[in-house]
């Protein structure tokens, strides 16, 4: 071996062990065993004054942990308790509403209706309960509820109804049903405007031409196979205008009244298929069907039948369609057999519409007048609110069995 590769003894341990003892001035003690330091500083520790204080907190520690797990298992219990307490609260809560709305709808409008065939019959014009339910379930997709009414949206359809059949006072109302006038108007008018909306597409409309035919009475099937409508025209009476112009224009020579003037059409099922808008009360009867835009309805082939007053042979005839009205005396003392005979059986046939009329004047009292100037003004789409609510009374008409027998 060269001299290089010599190694020389590792003294650092040394050193590092003679530079402790020198900087704390100890002798260094070399610890061969785990059991050398036990028995070295366990007596020390034992001795140490700290370690009862040590250990009386210790304990003190123990002895709180178990009184905050014992208090929290009794928060635990008490919010049980509380649970418990809340769900037998809330169940009694909902009994004593469930007792306070049976007490309510035993007394209430619309619990009565239901019990009562003629009660629903005389205060909404219906033939039954279920059929002033069907119609309010077809208007229930325009209307809106709010949990702020005070009565449901079918009670407010029923104080609707009660106000086109029996044409009682706000007050009345108001008293009836507790709540304020101001709210009786608002729920008639909304619902008069949803029904004006909905209801006339599925019941004032002409039927058709191939059902009209199959359906139609035998009487009119005899002697007027092709007749799609009977005319004839019905007054209100208004309050007084203030404006002269206006006061001159409603006034009515024949019923000696301010009065509006409708036209109406009736087929000969016995349903209502046209309505015009309100007239004032001396608009004649062919002003009436000219602007009402009743004529485009006619079509070839079609008859019509009116009265005397409705002088539009011409206009009818223009569009292939046929007049059908009673013999005319004219200057002539008296009428022919024929014609008599044929003005006999136009009138049994046209009494129908008139007989319609009555019976909506005797089932909807509002039509019997007079009717308030603030409903005869026009709205932005140029409809009166009374025209509306025409409109509607013979909607609800036609929902109704019809009064002309099939034969």
């Amino acid at each position: 071996m060269t001299p290089d590769l010599i190694q020389e003894p590792d003294t650092s341990t040394n050193i590092k062990e003679e530079s402790v003892a020198e900087v704390f001035n100890v002798e260094p003690v070399n610890y061969t065993t785990l059991n050398d330091m036990e028995q070295t500083f366990i007596p020390e520790m034992k001795n140490d004054p700290f370690q009862k204080e040590i250990t009386s907190l210790q304990h003190q520690l123990q002895q709180s942990t178990l009184e905050r797990d014992a208090a929290l298992r009794k928060v635990e219990m008490l919010s049980a308790s509380i649970e418990e307490l809340l769900v037998k609260r809330q169940q009694a809560e909902l009994t004593a509403f469930d007792a306070l709305e049976k007490l309510k709808l035993s007394k209430s409008m619309l619990h009565q209706l239901n019990q009562d065939k003629e009660m629903i019959l005389y205060y909404t014009g219906l033939s039954s309960f279920d059929l002033l339910s069907d119609i309010f379930y077809a208007l229930h997709p325009a209307l809106h509820h709010d949990p702020r009414f005070k009565i449901s949206l079918k009670e407010q359809f029923i104080l609707t109804l009660m106000k086109l059949r029996l044409n009682l006072g706000n007050k009345d109302f108001a008293y009836r049903f507790d709540i304020h006038r101001t709210t009786v108007k608002r729920y008639i008018e909304k619902f008069i405007d949803v029904m004006y909306v909905r209801l006339p597409p599925a019941l004032l409309l002409l039927p058709d031409s191939k059902a009209s035919k199959l359906t139609m009475p035998l009487s009119f099937r005899k002697h007027y196979p092709n007749c799609i409508a009977i005319l004839d025209c019905f007054k209100i009476n208004c309050e007084m205008h203030s404006n002269i112009i206006d006061k001159a224009s409603c006034y009515s020579k024949y019923k000696s009244h301010h009065t509006a003037k409708y036209m109406v059409s009736m087929t000969p099922q016995g349903s209502i298929n046209f309505c015009s808008k309100g007239f004032v009360g001396r608009s004649t009867d062919v002003e009436i069907v000219k602007q009402s835009g009743f004529v485009k309805y006619v079509r070839e082939g079609d008859q019509v039948m009116a009265n005397h007053g409705f002088l539009i042979g011409e206009e009818i005839e223009a569009l292939g369609a046929t007049l059908v009205t009673p013999a005319f005396k004219g200057l002539r003392p008296q009428l022919e057999g024929s014609e008599t005979e044929f003005s006999r059986i136009v009138s049994n046939e046209r009494i129908h519409i008139e007989r319609g009329i009555g019976n909506l004047r005797k089932k909807y009292t509002i039509l019997r007048g007079p009717i308030k100037i603030p409903e005869m003004n026009i709205d932005f789409n140029r409809n009166a609110f009374i025209d509306k609510i025409v409109v509607v009374c013979y909607c609800l008409m036609n929902a109704m069995p019809s009064m002309i027998p099939p034969w």
